[in-house]
């Protein structure tokens, strides 16, 4: 739904940017060299954060960035814990969590800057670069039917099911035994930036991002109806603050 909802707000925001890009381009201030941005960013399967910095005029400039985000398999149901605790719910068949790391370079152009008849500014950009998927066990805590002792154990799908999980391991508990699995991360995005001055940034941006990895990413137990993917595609909502400079500005 999510996805969907993306690209068709992408559709529109373009559509009325060509309405009056005509007046608004003659009005961009030429001086714009650069900037610098930070967000916060959410899709119906992950969270993350991440900053890029922007060289050159406002209708075209080079984003150089790194972003940090959460990947999950849409695939992922998650449990209420069991009544008797006040553990957290779990997701039950999950072998590992993933967070994803990626520097990326691209561009981003002005699609409509801001004018006294214009209050936005609309940009599209596009950026890939490596993804670096950094995977460690998922941990739950499991109840010992025979000594009633609770231990906190990476999950295994031969040994662990509904009846002896008590609920998700918190953050710091259980061990940092990190894998890796390195891919390629692509973003598109339209950016709408609400500032009413030139020389900051405080905006919105919807995109669509893919990461794909030549391997499989062991997320999940697999079994005769799952098999891991090596592919994840998601919608992007995002939102910024940052600042701008010009030519004549000393950074």
């Amino acid at each position: 739904m999510m996805f969907r909802l993306t690209i068709t707000s992408i559709i529109l925001l373009s559509l009325w940017a060509q309405l009056g890009i005509a007046q608004n381009q003659s009005k961009e201030d030429p001086t714009i060299a650069g900037g610098i941005e930070i967000h916060a960013a959410f899709s119906p399967h992950g969270y993350g954060f991440g900053g890029s910095y922007l060289t050159g005029p406002n209708e075209r400039q080079t984003i150089w960035g790194l972003d940090v985000f959460q990947v999950k398999d849409p695939r992922e149901v998650r449990l209420s814990p069991k009544k008797e605790t006040n553990i957290g719910g779990y997701t039950f068949g999950k072998t590992h969590k993933m967070w994803v790391i990626n520097p990326s370079v691209g561009r981003v152009w002005d699609l409509a800057t801001r004018s006294h008849l214009n209050l936005l500014n609309l940009r599209l950009g596009v950026k890939g670069g490596p993804a670096i998927g950094l995977l460690n066990p998922y941990y739950v805590q499991v109840l010992d039917s025979r000594t009633g002792e609770e231990t906190i154990e990476a999950f295994d799908p031969e040994r662990h099911n509904a009846s002896n999980i008590r609920g998700q391991a918190r953050t710091f508990q259980g061990a940092f035994d990190p894998t890796f699995r390195v891919g390629l991360s692509v973003k598109g995005f339209a950016w709408v930036d609400f500032s009413s001055s030139d020389l900051f940034i405080n905006g919105m941006m919807l995109g669509i991002q893919a990461d794909v990895f030549p391997q499989q990413v062991p997320l999940l137990a697999e079994t005769s109806q799952i098999d891991n993917r090596r592919a994840f595609v998601t919608a992007v909502l995002g939102f910024m603050i940052g600042s701008r400079w010009s030519s004549r500005d000393d950074f």
